[in-house]
């Protein structure tokens, strides 16, 4: 299992308005995350193409109010992965995002996507910081 831990954004909203965001965001559409075409919204989820590489499926799969989203990911590779956000209130109006990204990737390709998915995540969570903060 391959993980990769975010940095820690701190977001100049509540914990309930971020939280509405990430469990809501699915039916708009991204811009600004470099990698990312053909973005569909789903009955359930959204799906899209990341750098040509893979076709993702995205679904969420656990919610806990103001404090974890959990998103399932699956691709048309085999490979699937859990993206956790944990939101943590720091104030009034202030709230800590932190993504953790856990890929079922072979031992074998490791290596070789590592690096793209760390550039992904960070990327992601630039956006998602803007996008909760802009809503």
């Amino acid at each position: 299992m391959l993980q990769i831990d975010s940095n820690i954004e701190t977001l100049s909203v509540t914990d309930e308005k971020a939280y509405s965001v990430l469990t809501g965001f699915m039916g708009r559409t991204l811009e600004g995350i470099p990698g990312i075409t053909d973005w569909k919204a789903t009955e359930n989820g959204c799906s899209f193409n990341m750098q040509g590489v893979a076709n993702c499926n995205v679904a969420i799969a656990e919610r806990v109010p103001f404090s974890k989203v959990v998103y399932r990911i699956s691709t048309d590779k085999g490979i699937s992965a859990d993206v956790v956000f944990t939101l943590t209130p720091v104030g009034a109006a202030e709230t800590e995002l932190q993504g953790r990204l856990s890929a079922d990737v072979p031992f074998f390709l490791q290596g070789m996507v590592k690096g793209l998915l760390e550039k992904f995540t960070s990327s992601a969570m630039q956006y998602l910081k803007k996008a909760i903060e802009n809503s």
